[in-house]
């Protein structure tokens, strides 16, 4: 059984669930944050397991929307973005859908492979910034 399919979300559902985002690279600060909100949300408005479900995607929407605003850019000093995660969390992809993201909203956006390490890491780079309509700086593999 799915952790919100349940009709009650008890103890041990939040504490699966918590488990579940730290082990899926969410920071712990962030957990206890999203985790918080929505059990409280959850206790005082009754919420069964699917209307829970609904409440913890809003509230991460919200997060998320929160931290990517992030201070204004000047024009004259460039903004560096950071994306560290576990091998195989996705970190490419989302690299990528920032980027395009970004170029929509008049932004320029360069991407610099740091995965070099990994086999074609640097292409699978290359192949999202060409998607993204970005350009991609890379050097050779294992530099």
């Amino acid at each position: 059984m799915h952790l919100f399919d349940r009709t009650t979300v008890d103890d041990e559902v939040w504490d699966e669930f918590e488990e579940l985002l730290i082990g899926a690279d969410v920071g712990i600060n962030t957990a206890e944050k999203l985790i918080g909100v929505v059990r409280e949300k959850a206790d005082n408005e009754k919420l069964s397991g699917s209307l829970v479900r609904e409440a913890l995607k809003a509230e991460m929407v919200n997060i998320l929307s929160v931290a990517s605003q992030g201070e204004p850019a000047s024009p004259a000093q460039p903004r560096v973005s950071l994306f560290v995660g576990v091998n195989g969390g996705g970190k490419t992809t989302s690299v990528a859908k920032y980027a395009h993201r970004w170029q929509k909203e008049g932004k320029h956006v360069l991407l610099v492979a740091a995965d070099t390490f990994r086999a074609a890491a640097i292409d699978q780079l290359k192949k999202w910034g060409e998607w993204a309509g970005v350009d991609v700086i890379a050097h050779q593999p294992g530099a």
